[in-house]
């Protein structure tokens, strides 16, 4: 019986669950082992790992030119997801966990799709905000007026 509690008594157990080569859940367990009456103790830690995971939310925006407009996106994982904004393949904005792109004083040109990525060591996911921007639009309208020569009015 000495022997046995040596070998738990000094060496804790590791157990991990894999999927490919990413770690997924890992759980300590530690024994105690005492006397002949054999009482037994344990500790277990369990430390779960999960791929990032992007909190539902609008999949567009609006917005008159020259006006500002935030997009945000938000992600759970363990480990904290970094996200990341994009549009056309440019960098925009990162946080942890949460990132928010500001656009000051919005352009016609900023209308597009732009691109959340959240990852971890787990995975990556992507979500997708399709941003219009309204431009204001000015109409005019002449009517010519032909008497003795052509003369234009402005109505």
């Amino acid at each position: 019986m000495q022997h046995l509690f040596d070998i738990f008594h000094t060496v804790p157990m590791f157990l991990m669950w894999l999927f490919g080569c990413n770690m997924l859940s890992t759980l300590l367990v530690s024994f105690l082992i005492s006397n002949q009456w054999f009482l037994c103790t344990n500790l277990f830690g369990l430390f779960s790992t999960d791929g990032p995971e992007i909190a539902p939310g609008d999949d567009s925006a609006e917005v008159n030119r020259g006006l500002n407009v935030s997009l945000t996106c938000k992600a759970d994982g363990n480990p904290k997801p970094v996200l990341r904004w994009s549009f056309n393949n440019q960098p925009m904005a990162t946080g942890k966990g949460e990132a928010t792109l500001t656009i000051s004083r919005a352009k016609v040109t900023d209308s597009g799709e732009y691109l959340c990525t959240a990852a971890n060591k787990i995975g990556t996911q992507t979500k997708r905000v399709s941003l219009v921007v309204k431009g204001r639009t000015m109409q005019l309208s002449y009517w010519l007026k032909c008497t003795h020569g052509p003369t234009f009015a402005k109505q």
